[in-house]
């Protein structure tokens, strides 16, 4: 994960002047002199570059981690009952869905009515605009021939369930059926319809103010394991929708009680179907109090050690997430007992082993005290052996690496030989896109937080390649990251009169590139890139 801080801010900050002059300010020594003389320095700062690349740096740790989010649908489906095709919906259904009539029959307290409706909305939340059945796979051929429906009598269905889904007075009415006393069967099948609702409405807020939330306080601990398991499928629903709704899922201390219940392990469906509720709800992307996760965090660790890989991988991306929004948390994680040991045994797992690789890139960002945890346990050779067999976890085990070498850059260069060089070359060459992308990046960090004496080795067509070519990935981060070490290289083979490199650079197409990114929208990669071209122009003139 990038921390908040970005690492490549201590190192320096660039901007142009009027006459397209870039000047580059260094903020430490990670760099001799020679770096320096590079561009001329001023005493002006560019708070919008470091925060720029600060939020670049958010962003490409949400867009590399493609969350391999746990869904609930299949847990479901074993427990929960499916409202049966064969209702007076295919009929003829769109008057019941009247939204005065349907709140109607809900405040009649009639249960065979509410029932009835409630099946009716199920099974036509289940019909697209093209009659397309979600679960078609279990719809035999008799069913399909009764459901048939021409699509002007769908749309008709679909409009009409709109209608009821933004009506105030319906949705109060359902809400207050949760504190009913109905029939546990009809208890199910309420939660059941507002999970269908919800998403579906945009009265989200207003729909939780009626107090659906507060309701599952009481139903989530039900006896009855379906009205538990509905209840969890509503929570998750709702923080994935809501932030709002997740909120007040927090404030109610809902998330609390849904750890305490899968710490129980009672049962294994109910125990996934918790876990995975909680990563929904740390993986809403909005604001969430960070005092709520901080407390989180012991709760969670407990649950580090369940016996479904489900759950595992579920309460594992829950650190994930939360490491995402505060970073700092990261000390708080290295506190739990073992879990450097715990997370390097998960690599072990491939069910596991992707989760276990973002949480510990987010964890890499930290202490040199804490990063040597992981290097005594040898995190290193799990790194290059995925970097070696594992096209899958290759991308992956790059950026981990990258972000060790931006944290501990004096603990890391070491481990980075020419031998090594040339594998993460040559694996670059032969990956995909994904891959390409992390190793340009990883070479690149390498490059600008190692000792000039290093750099002559980079000065090779293969190198100059790979950077000219993912010029072209569309991360503005890595775009940055390449042209500035493109810079580096190019200066530093100006100096030593190694004109061959300008060769490489043009041979590589890069004129091409650049002019490309000179017409993009970004400010810092258009700037940058002007620069470079001036750069690569001379230095073939001369």
């Amino acid at each position: 994960m990038r921390d908040i801080h970005h690492p490549f801010d201590d190192l320096f900050f660039c901007y142009f002047d009027s006459d397209q002059k870039m000047t580059i300010r260094r903020r430490s020594s990670v760099r001799d002199a020679s770096f320096e003389e590079l561009y001329p320095t001023t005493d002006d700062d560019n708070d919008s570059i470091s925060s720029y690349q600060q939020q670049l740096r958010c962003s490409r740790t949400l867009n590399l981690r493609q969350n391999s989010k746990n869904s609930l649908n299949e847990i479901f489906t074993q427990i929960l009952p499916s409202a049966s095709l064969e209702k007076s919906l295919l009929l003829n259904p769109i008057d019941q869905f009247d939204p005065n009539l349907s709140t109607q029959i809900l405040q009649s307290g009639n249960e065979i009515e509410i029932m009835s409706l409630f099946d009716e909305i199920q099974i036509a939340s289940n019909f697209s605009i093209s009659n397309t059945f979600p679960n078609s796979n279990q719809i035999n051929n008799s069913q399909l021939n009764s459901v048939s429906i021409n699509n002007s009598k769908n749309v008709g269905i679909q409009n009409s369930l709109t209608l009821l889904f933004e009506s105030s007075s319906f949705l109060e009415s359902l809400a207050n059926c949760l504190v009913m006393s109905f029939s546990q069967a009809l208890q199910v099948s309420l939660l059941q319809t507002i999970s269908v609702i919800f998403p579906n409405t945009s009265l989200k807020e207003e729909f939780i103010d009626y107090g659906i939330c507060m309701s599952l306080f009481d139903f989530i601990s039900s006896d009855y394991l379906m009205i538990s398991m509905a209840s969890i499928q509503l929570i998750d629903l709702i923080c994935e929708y809501s932030s709002y709704g997740r909120d007040a899922i927090v404030c109610l201390g809902l998330h609390t009680q849904m750890m305490e219940i899968a710490s129980k392990e009672t049962d294994l469906n109910l125990t996934n179907a918790c876990c995975v509720a909680l990563q929904k709800l740390f993986c809403n992307p909005d604001f969430i109090d960070p005092s709520a996760l901080i407390q989180c965090v012991k709760p969670l660790s407990n649950l580090l050690y369940l016996n479904s890989k489900v759950a595992l991988q579920a309460v594992v991306e829950c650190f994930v997430e939360m490491t995402n929004k505060i970073p700092s948390l990261v000390y708080a994680l290295f506190e739990i007992d073992d879990i450097v040991v715990y997370l390097i045994n998960l690599l072990e797992d491939d069910a596991l082993t992707e989760s276990a690789l973002k949480l510990i890139g987010n964890m890499s960002m930290s202490q040199p005290s804490q990063i040597n945890l992981m290097l005594n346990r040898g995190i290193i050779q799990k790194l290059l052996y995925f970097i070696g067999t594992s096209s899958t976890r290759a991308s992956e085990s790059f950026w981990v690496l990258s972000n060790m070498v931006e944290s501990v850059p004096q603990m890391l260069i070491p481990f980075i030989t020419q031998s090594f060089l040339d594998n993460v070359i040559q694996t670059a060459k032969d990956s995909t896109i994904e891959v390409k992308k992390e190793a340009a990046f990883f070479i690149s960090t390498v490059i600008i937080y190692s000792e000039d004496s290093t750099v002559p080795y980079f000065l090779q067509y293969d190198v100059v390649d790979l950077l000219c070519e993912m010029l072209g990935c569309a991360v503005t981060i890595i775009v940055l990251r390449c042209l500035d070490t493109l810079m580096i290289l190019l200066h530093f083979s100006i100096n030593q009169a190694q004109t061959v490199f300008s060769s490489f650079m043009i041979d590589c197409d890069i004129i091409d590139r650049l002019s490309e990114l000179v017409e993009e929208q970004t400010p810092m990669v258009t700037e940058r890139a002007i620069y470079l071209l001036r750069q690569v122009d001379q230095a073939k003139q001369s």
